[in-house]
């Protein structure tokens, strides 16, 4: 079986009888697709680390030792300098042990402070992991532009047992929030990240943590918030996901005495008044999971404030943006619009800007 212990996953064996559990695989590295053929006995499986999106790897279930199949990415990163990641700890607040996956700008010096881009994951039953290779966070192309990025694990995530995991029953926002923005205060205090250039972007879960962030704190010089939750008591109306919020919240929002003071409390538009940082809003057009309605609510409501803001719906995009082009266009303007609210040069993009035609940056708010 594969296990999510925190930064790392790896394949373990498991006793029938009594339920040993005996780690197989050990590393910084993430397995997925883990595969086993019963009729040769052979494991195989993708490891992901700093070096490699996933090349596929036979296991020797005896000793661990990994044996590289594939060779898929070897041209396309030949001569290419990759960022050293490493494991990131700290203590929140409250004395909690908190790690969380840190990847150096390339070019990294010793003592010099580098503007940092604080990632939150999805889920949030979820956590970062070595490898970090997904698309929407585009981690190597931030270090290669000058940036650290921090990936925190923060609680209500998985990979650290299931107290760890059950710290959002009964409220959404009770820690998490509190435990990225110690983790950030912990890299200024280690001298790597500048604390007047902290940056904050995530998708789903970690759109809805940088909707939160933006509404309690002017930290942030930029912000980009990708399907994040805007009124929980809509989006339990409006998605197709329903029941696995109800323990956050303590019930549903229509019923009989219903727990609407959380519902509200744990709504960030409601505290869109107190917004200042320069943030980018994106949904996908038919995003079923957190439909584009909360988008364009926190879009109205920041711009409302007078603060710098715009919105980005893709065309036929569910969740997750798919179409290449979408994906490039959204790496392209959330690095223009870093820079520019850093006051660094404006950012030329290294591939073409390519336009998808569903920037909303109107003056209500809708497509046109």
């Amino acid at each position: 079986m594969v296990g999510n212990s925190g930064l790392r996953s790896q394949l373990y064996r498991v006793r029938v009888r009594d339920g040993a559990l005996t780690q197989v695989t050990f590393g910084d590295h993430s397995l997925s697709d883990w595969t086993y053929d019963s009729e040769s006995g052979r494991h195989f499986g993708r490891f992901a680390n700093e070096h490699s999106p996933g090349e596929i790897h036979e296991i020797d279930p005896r000793t661990g030792v990994l044996r590289q199949r594939s060779a898929i990415y070897s041209t396309a990163l030949s001569g290419v300098t990759l960022p050293k990641q490493r494991a990131f700890t700290w203590s929140a607040a409250d004395g909690q042990e908190l790690e969380g996956l840190l990847v150096y700008p390339v070019g990294y010096q010793t003592g010099q402070r580098y503007p940092l881009v604080t990632i939150t994951h999805g889920g949030p039953r979820s956590s970062a992991q070595f490898g970090s290779w997904n698309a929407s966070r585009y981690v190597p192309v931030l270090a290669g532009q000058g940036y650290a990025v921090f990936l925190p694990n923060h609680r209500g995530g998985t990979g650290y047992g299931d107290a760890f995991m059950r710290a959002m029953v009964g409220n959404y926002f009770r820690n998490a929030h509190t435990d990225v923005l110690s983790g950030v205060d912990a890299l200024v205090a280690n001298e790597i990240a500048d604390a007047d250039r902290l940056i904050k972007m995530g998708w789903s879960a970690g759109g809805h943590m940088t909707n939160r962030l933006i509404t309690m704190t002017h930290r942030f010089v930029a912000a980009s918030s990708g399907a994040g939750v805007a009124d929980w008591v809509s989006l339990f109306g409006e998605s197709d996901r329903r029941s696995g919020r109800i323990p956050w919240f303590g019930g549903t929002p229509w019923q009989e005495n219903a727990p609407l003071p959380s519902y509200r409390s744990q709504s960030p538009v409601f505290d869109a008044w107190k917004v200042r940082t320069p943030t980018l809003f994106w949904s996908g057009g038919d995003d079923e999971r957190v439909p584009p309605t909360q988008a364009i609510l926190m879009f109205r409501a920041v711009r409302d404030t007078g603060t710098p803001t715009a919105l980005y719906l893709g065309k036929g995009e569910p969740h997750n943006f798919r179409q290449p082009s979408h994906k490039l266009f959204k790496i392209n303007r959330e690095l223009a619009w870093y820079a520019e609210h850093l006051g660094r040069d404006a950012y030329e993009a290294d591939l073409p800007a390519i336009d998808p035609r569903t920037e909303d940056s109107g003056s209500d708010g809708t497509a046109p």
